[in-house]
């Protein structure tokens, strides 16, 4: 493996995917085409291995009901990783979005994300979690304390290097 060499699970896996994504995507960095593409083919075949040699409890965390969480995962991200000044944090398979992102609602509800009026963000899930088990309200500290949290804030690729 050229791009996920040494990931050994899937939350490392995802997290690489949007560094690399970052940074080649080809409305970021236009010559990238190729290598994005390269990228994704390595990605199914990571997370489908990852996926195969994990125990149960792993599995079953990432495969509900014969479907894997990254169905349209990658894509969603793909749609709006090049949207400046917005925060994408993953929380479980869900995908949240807050930040300045009044100014691009409109990419974000053509992109397949919905408003959630009382956490003030957008969100997408996969379309295996549209339906609604439990009608309790949940603050957002209390689903990144639940399913855990990964944040991206969307900025240049040549920042994000700074900052590590």
């Amino acid at each position: 493996m050229k791009w996920f060499a040494g990931i050994n699970n899937i939350d490392e896996l995802k997290k690489m995917y949007h560094k690399l994504s970052l940074k080649f995507h080809p409305d970021i960095n236009p010559s990238g085409e190729k290598e994005m593409k390269e990228i994704n083919v390595e990605y199914e075949q990571a997370f489908t291995y990852i996926l195969k040699n994990s125990t149960e409890e792993q599995k079953s965390k990432y495969n509900k009901q014969g479907h894997n969480i990254h169905d349209g995962y990658r894509e969603i991200i793909n749609k709006i990783i090049h949207i400046p000044d917005i925060i994408i944090e993953i929380c479980g398979s869900w995908v949240w979005i807050s930040g300045n992102s009044k100014p691009v609602k409109d990419q974000l509800k053509q992109a397949g994300f919905f408003w959630a009026k009382k956490k003030i963000q957008w969100y997408w899930r996969p379309e295996e979690y549209k339906q609604v088990f439990n009608k309790k309200s949940m603050t957002m500290d209390y689903i990144r304390d639940k399913y855990g949290s990964e944040r991206v804030i969307n900025k240049p690729y040549s920042q994000l290097e700074e900052s590590a």
